[in-house]
């Protein structure tokens, strides 16, 4: 029984035997049956400041989709991208620190 890298089951075997949960497709056609009330429901929410601003943004996400987060991150692919600070902090990790200052 060989597998390919990445793939976890035998060939033939489902990832999900039991299948879509009972009532799934149905509960999304409800949604879906009642959107045009609920964007109204929301667009009413727009008027009342207690719920304004929870609506604004529902609706905005949904009709512009949510803004893109983007994060700053340093790649480190080898022991030179680091700087002595680092290296120091990583070299003595793994001391602890005795209460006259001594270090073992």
């Amino acid at each position: 029984m060989t597998r390919k890298v990445g793939t976890p089951f035998q060939r033939g075997q489902s990832g999900n035997p039991g299948g879509r949960p009972k009532g799934t497709r149905e509960f999304v056609e409800l949604c879906r049956s009642h959107s045009d009330e609920a964007v109204r429901a929301l667009v009413e929410a727009l008027k009342r400041p207690r719920d304004a601003t929870a609506a604004a943004n529902i609706l905005l996400a949904y009709a512009h989709g949510r803004p893109v987060q983007t994060q700053n991150v340093r790649v480190i692919r080898s022991i030179e991208d680091l700087t002595d600070e680092e290296l120091e902090v990583l070299a003595g990790a793994d001391r602890v620190g005795e209460p006259d200052g001594s270090v073992h």
